[in-house]
């Protein structure tokens, strides 16, 4: 297997997914005894389906565990950073606006209204 994926230590960082007919193969198990591999045109769900039982195949075989591709609670940082991100630009635009209305005053905006009013 990958060295990347192999350290047995805690996922730190998401890693990527080996090919795991390769691994089988490499791991000993005979190409008849793989999974049928389906068709280019499957869905997505039958490909999945399809890694997974290589996956197991393998786990099987080599009796190792297979480690977590991404470390636990990695997208729930994701999801708070979206959400801090999100929460900045929306604090950024409400100040925007602040400013913009305390550019211009009501008062300043209604006295040269009027005073156009009156020229006229």
């Amino acid at each position: 297997m990958r060295a990347d994926i192999r350290t047995g230590a805690d996922a730190k960082v998401r890693r990527t997914q080996p090919n795991w007919m390769l691994e089988c193969i490499k791991g000993g198990i005979p190409m008849s005894q793989l999974p049928l591999t389906p068709a280019a045109d499957a869905s997505f769900k039958e490909k999945s389906r399809h890694t997974w039982e290589l996956r197991r195949a393998w786990q099987r075989k080599t009796g190792r565990q297979i480690e977590r591709l991404t470390p636990p609670g990695y997208y729930d940082k994701i999801v708070e950073r979206r959400r801090l991100a999100k929460q900045a630009r929306g604090a950024s635009l409400t100040r925007r606006h602040l400013a913009e209305a305390i550019e211009v005053p009501v008062d300043t905006a209604t006295t040269s209204i009027q005073a156009m009013l009156h020229e006229h």
